[in-house]
């Protein structure tokens, strides 16, 4: 999934549960086009958590921070 930013400093991406537990973090790589603005991150999520265990199907949100301040937040189904 593409995300947009209109900064290129350290961004990622947190995915939470529906309670709220924090599942996963994943740090965005940025494919910066010179001619491209704003910047666009890239990021894939396996369905994992942090300890490499799979998640259940569900409803899950991410959170994009850019220098640790939230950007964006959007409700996600995972189905398997």
């Amino acid at each position: 999934a593409g995300l947009r930013s209109t900064s290129p400093e350290q961004a990622k991406i947190e995915i939470y549960n529906i309670k709220g537990q924090r599942v996963r973090t994943l740090e965005c790589v940025n494919r910066v086009d010179a001619k491209a603005t704003p910047s666009v991150y890239h990021v894939i999520w396996n369905g994992t958590d942090e300890s490499g265990k799979p998640v259940g199907s569900g409803i899950y949100f991410c959170r994009l921070k850019v220098n640790e301040k939230s950007r964006i937040i959007k409700k996600m189904l995972l189905i398997k």
